[in-house]
């Protein structure tokens, strides 16, 4: 679980280096929404609810 959580943070900040050189607002809307539709989904998952939340 720890190895995850850490392949998660580098993902996370080689993602923010690249924004870094590309600051386009836009893009980072649509990442983190992508981003955070992904960790919901995946926290249903955990807890064992399945299924996509609608409307994010």
């Amino acid at each position: 679980m720890r190895r995850i959580a850490e392949m998660g943070k580098n993902w996370i900040f080689a993602l923010i280096s690249v924004f870094r050189r590309f600051p386009v607002k836009f893009l980072w809307v649509l990442v983190v929404g992508e981003l955070l539709n992904e960790f919901l989904t995946l926290l249903q998952l955990v807890l064992g609810c399945g299924g996509r939340f609608e409307g994010v």
